[in-house]
């Protein structure tokens, strides 16, 4: 299969456009890439590999370290962001207006969070906490 330039694979297999379903060899689960998204006007750091891992039964959305304004790109996209959970972008920071709709559009019913000591991002910031039931650890 050619590729386009801007459809390069990378070498995990992940062609870097949204709309790519991944093959786990099963047919009741799927591995689809959300973004970056076709026409996307963010920044090149905000492109990184959003995944979405689905089943019957929950979701999984790996948003990467996108920012607040690659969230608000995804919706405006009309990308598939629905979750069951969600694996907070940017470590729950609260960098931009657009995360509450982001929050609102994808509608966790449990959100994760990356975060370690030494808070230089004031993360995750406290609208997460309460955000699809989450809690915030360390408190």
């Amino acid at each position: 299969m050619a590729q386009s330039d801007s459809a390069k694979t990378h070498q995990s297999g992940i062609d870097d456009q949204a709309g790519q379903e991944i093959d786990l060899g099963t047919t009741d689960t799927t591995l689809e890439v959300v973004n970056p998204t076709p026409g996307s006007t963010v920044p090149a750091m905000d492109n990184g590999i959003v995944l979405k891992l689905s089943d019957e039964k929950i979701s999984f959305l790996l948003t990467s370290d996108i920012s607040a304004d690659a969230e608000h790109d995804l919706i405006t996209q009309r990308a598939d962001v629905n979750c069951t959970v969600l694996k907070v972008a940017h470590h729950g920071s609260n960098d931009s207006k657009y995360r509450p709709l982001f929050l609102a559009v994808a509608d966790p019913k449990l959100a994760v969070i990356f975060s370690g000591g030494g808070q230089y991002l004031r993360a995750p910031g406290r609208g997460y906490a309460t955000a699809a039931g989450g809690c915030r650890g360390g408190e």
